[in-house]
């Protein structure tokens, strides 16, 4: 019984598999180790049949995908040769993005320590009042769980 490929190809030379998703990304997935369910929830757009139809029809003929994946990766090559004809420091400018979204991140892992090392002496605090006199109790109950309150 054939198999329906779900493979579209486009009058500019590239496949699609899906709306907004190129065959290659499905290839591509496949080289790094995914299993179908994987690349599934990578993109939801795709099918599960559609995914196994395609990693068959690959295996089935692996000179077609090589020569597209070539054709891809050249015009991939050609589209960035052009970007940095008209953008010279567009590395320079990428390089800037991603060292500014590192450091948000690294402020953003900050800010959440800090928070929960707020919410801990907060906790601390309270089981203090609770305590009255069995504060010591209480002090070494709370550096056992981890949570080392100000003294």
């Amino acid at each position: 019984m054939p198999v329906d490929v779900p493979i579209q190809w486009q009058a500019n030379g590239t496949a699609r598999v899906a709306p907004r998703v190129n065959l290659e990304f499905v290839l591509w997935a496949r080289e790094e180790g995914m299993r179908p369910e994987e690349i599934v929830r990578r993109l939801p757009a795709l099918d599960l049949a559609d995914v196994y139809a395609v990693i068959a029809y690959a295996l089935r003929h692996p000179e077609e995908m090589e020569d597209y994946l070539l054709s891809v990766r050249e015009m991939e090559e050609r589209a960035r040769v052009e970007l940095d004809a008209l953008h010279p420091d567009r590395q320079e400018r990428m390089a800037r993005i991603r060292a500014r979204h590192a450091a948000m991140q690294r402020l953003a892992a900050e800010d959440d320590m800090r928070n929960e090392l707020s919410e801990a002496a907060r906790m601390a605090e309270f089981a203090r009042e609770e305590a009255g006199e069995d504060g010591e109790l209480v002090n070494s109950l709370l550096s056992a769980e981890g949570v080392h309150p100000a003294c």
